[in-house]
């Protein structure tokens, strides 16, 4: 019988800064429904500073909030490790991921198979203080039903 792929869901924000902490409040959630399932991390670091959180995972969800001109606030984005290049001036963590995805390939550094993320579209990134905007906030439901569906996936593929 083959090992459980080890599956992460990783939230990037910082809950003194507004809607930013969307994805802290969203992983917590998915941390209640999953328990020892998965691997819940909330991080601040992004870019390179993922990389020695990613690399030992099969399946890695990254829950995040962006900050773009093409969508309302509370819109939720899905993508995929793909996609990361397309969005880099959508969100500071992202920058230099591309990066990593190479090195990790070049130097035949075990890397995850699945890497997802959700983000969510928030109203103003540079707000500091605790709490979120309503737009943001009545949308964490959303986004932690489109992430339980991520998680449910991955669970399912290891019966």
């Amino acid at each position: 019988m083959a090992a459980h792929p080890k599956i992460s869901v990783i939230a990037l924000g910082n809950d003194k800064m507004g809607d930013d902490a969307a994805a802290l409040i969203a992983a917590r959630d998915l941390q209640k429904k999953y328990g020892s399932q998965i691997t819940v991390l909330e991080i601040p670091v992004a870019g390179f500073g993922l990389f020695d959180k990613i690399k030992d995972y099969d399946k890695v969800l990254i829950l995040d909030s962006i900050s773009t001109n093409h969508n309302k606030p509370g819109t939720i984005i899905k993508l995929h490790k793909s996609d990361i290049t397309k969005i880099l001036s959508w969100s500071p963590h992202y920058v230099g991921m591309p990066e990593i995805f190479k090195f990790a390939e070049q130097m035949q550094i075990r890397f995850p198979e699945d890497l997802q993320i959700l983000a969510v579209k928030i109203e103003d990134p540079y707000r500091i203080g605790e709490g979120m905007s309503e737009s943001v906030k009545s949308k964490l439901p959303e986004m932690v039903n489109k992430a339980s569906q991520i998680v449910d996936e991955w669970l399912e593929e290891q019966e």
